[in-house]
């Protein structure tokens, strides 16, 4: 007595896809992921030229007015005041180091501003101001490394002074370090600068 035969995979009279099939669905899928890689690096190089785009229409704006406030309050005395002191907006940073000493706008700084103390308006001055003095602190030598090259990093240090523009005084100073480089992180040039979240913490610090 023979065996029932099994039935055929897929079922009974189902075609298993042709060769032909199998291609064009390959090329399909092929295409898609194609079609969403480009979609991807459209997309990052819009968002990087929109963000380029932001920042140098701040540079344009702002630039000329935080060079001219800057030669304004560079003579400011202290105030003589004492107190709480309160952060107030418009305030509008200013970067100033080896390669701009006439002052001009903190990109950066300004971006990572919250609303309500980042200015808007040109036409509107600035009620604060805040001056970046950006400088190379030293450079530190780690050893050598597994090339034969000495490892090196050097740290940024920033002394920030907040000005009252209606007073014409300063009001408020911090001095600022970027943390200590690592030899581990010796390619990780974000480590080498005063991060704008320093900079905003420091600025609320002198508010209380």
């Amino acid at each position: 007595m023979s065996s029932p035969a099994l039935p055929a995979r897929g079922g009974p009279g189902e075609a298993q896809p042709s060769l032909e099939t199998m291609e064009r669905r390959f090329r399909a899928l092929v295409g898609g992921l194609l079609a969403l890689a480009v979609s991807s690096c459209l997309f990052f190089a819009v968002t990087s030229k929109l963000e380029a785009d932001e920042e140098h229409e701040i540079t344009a704006t702002w630039s000329p007015i935080a060079a001219r406030l800057y030669q304004q309050l560079s003579a400011a005395g202290p105030s003589e005041e004492g107190g709480p002191l309160a952060l107030r907006g418009p305030l509008l940073p200013i970067r100033v180091d080896e390669y701009n000493t006439r002052g001009r706008v903190d990109t950066r700084v300004f971006l990572a501003l919250p609303p309500e103390l980042r200015p808007s308006d040109p036409q509107q001055p600035p009620v604060q101001v805040a001056v970046l003095r950006y400088e190379e602190l030293e450079l530190r030598h780690y050893g050598r490394s597994g090339r034969g090259g000495d490892l090196t990093r050097e740290r940024q240090g920033c002394q920030l002074l907040l000005y009252d523009v209606l007073t014409n005084q300063l009001v408020g100073e911090r001095r600022l370090e970027c943390p200590d480089p690592l030899p581990k992180n010796y390619g990780d040039r974000a480590r080498l600068i005063v991060q704008p979240e320093q900079i905003l913490a420091a600025l609320r610090e002198l508010e209380r």
